[in-house]
């Protein structure tokens, strides 16, 4: 058996993504919080976690290369990152804004919390496509720069710490979309269906609770591989000159 107690959750989801479905079963966010350690998540929890630890040891060992975002290529990332979650999460967030709108008209007046839900879902879309301008404007591209100087062995490039000092910043910024979605969580009593909803409702909910995947995803390749290795690029780069 392999000792995973004092591993954090992104740790053990970067070094098997097999591992992400039983995190998923348990409700277990591994993008968005993926620093903590198992045994501390296992304790606010209060799951048994020899019982978790014999789960997460008991998936398939044989990774899925397409899935096994940590031996991808960072260029490749960065692309998968734009090209694929942004591109299509952005008409995904556009479809959000429209479902949300549309059941506040119709049972902004019948459930106490829709109005809050509606104003959360409404603000955290705007937070994620700032993100993402953020991130294909500034972050996206400094990395693609230090990749293309350390591929070319050029002396001549100035390489700035533009990652260490932005590294707040997107910590902040997750930080914030995290809270406001936890908000949502418990705004819908965990995605839970009122009754005698329409099939807006059914489709509003189910497109959030499908959002929350993907930004579990998404979190777990920028915070947990992309980053760190870029960070690390950065600061070798740096020493160099």
């Amino acid at each position: 058996m392999i000792h995973l107690e004092n591993k954090t959750v992104g740790n053990i989801v970067t070094e098997n993504v097999n591992t992400a479905k039983i995190f998923h079963k348990y409700k277990i966010d591994f993008g968005f919080h993926g620093d903590i350690e198992l045994k501390k998540i296992c304790k606010k929890k209060k799951l048994n976690i020899d019982n978790l630890i014999t789960e997460l040891n008991s998936v398939n060992q044989n990774k899925f290369y397409l899935k096994d975002y940590n031996h991808w290529q960072l260029n490749l990332l960065i692309s998968f990152l734009i090209e694929i979650h942004h591109n299509h999460k952005q008409d995904d967030i556009l479809l959000l804004k429209k479902l949300a709108n549309q059941v506040y008209h119709k049972y902004g007046n019948i459930f106490v919390s829709t109005h809050r839900l509606i104003d959360t879902v409404i603000s955290v879309s705007d937070d994620l496509l700032m993100k993402m301008n953020y991130e294909e404007t500034i972050i996206f591209p400094h990395i693609k720069k230090l990749l293309a100087v350390n591929s070319t062995s050029k002396n001549n490039v100035s390489i700035y710490p533009i990652l260490n000092s932005n590294i707040s910043t997107i910590e902040k910024q997750r930080s914030i979309i995290s809270k406001k979605f936890n908000s949502i969580v418990k705004f819908t009593n965990d995605f839970k269906l009122p009754d005698n909803v329409d099939k807006t409702f059914h489709l509003f909910y189910h497109k959030l609770k499908k959002f929350q995947l993907y930004l579990q995803e998404h979190n777990h390749i920028e915070k947990n591989i992309l980053l760190p290795k870029a960070l690390k690029l950065e600061e070798s780069l740096i020493q160099k000159k």
